[in-house]
C-alpha cells in the first residue's frame, strides 16, 4: 500500500469518512421524521372525522375546520365536500380549486375535484363555469349519463 498517497491526500480521506458517516446516520434519521410525520397526520385527520356525526351541521364544521389544519389531498378534498354540504358553495370552490392547483393532471382524485368545482359552481349558477368544467370531466371520461 501506498502510504505516501495516503498520506497525501489525508485531508480529502477524512472529509470522505465524515461525510459517509454524516449520510449514513442522517439517513435513518430523515426516514424516522417523516414516519412521525405521517403518524401525526394519521391521528389528526382520524380524530377529524371522528368529530362527524350524521346530519349534525355542528359537527361538519367542527371536522371541516380540523381537516383544514392537515396537509393532505385528502383532508383538503373532504374539507371542501363539507363546506358544500353545509351549503358553504363559496368556501368549498375555493378549497376544490386550491387542490386542483395543487394536484398534478394524472391525480387520481383530480375527477372527484372537478366533480365537485362543478357543484360548486351550480349552487353558485356560474354557468359558464360548469360548462367548462363539463368538458374537463368528458375528457377525463366522465359524462352526466
Amino acid at each position: 500500500m501506498n502510504w505516501m498517497w495516503i498520506k497525501t491526500n489525508q485531508t480529502f480521506l477524512v472529509a470522505a469518512v465524515i461525510i459517509i458517516a454524516l449520510v449514513a446516520a442522517g439517513i435513518p434519521l430523515w426516514l424516522y421524521r417523516v414516519e412521525q410525520r405521517n403518524l401525526a397526520t394519521s391521528q389528526a385527520y382520524s380524530a377529524a372525522l371522528k368529530l362527524l356525526q350524521k346530519d349534525n351541521p355542528e359537527s361538519q364544521k367542527l371536522a371541516r375546520a380540523a381537516l383544514e389544519k392537515i396537509d393532505t389531498d385528502m383532508a383538503r378534498l373532504y374539507a371542501a365536500h363539507l363546506s358544500l354540504k353545509l351549503g358553504e358553495a363559496d368556501k368549498a370552490a375555493q378549497s376544490y380549486e386550491a387542490f386542483l392547483a395543487r394536484a398534478p393532471s394524472t391525480d387520481p382524485l383530480r375527477p372527484l375535484a372537478l366533480a365537485g368545482l362543478k357543484a360548486s359552481y351550480e349552487a353558485l349558477k356560474q354557468s359558464e363555469k360548469v360548462k367548462s368544467l363539463d368538458a374537463d370531466l368528458k375528457k377525463l371520461g366522465f359524462s352526466e349519463k
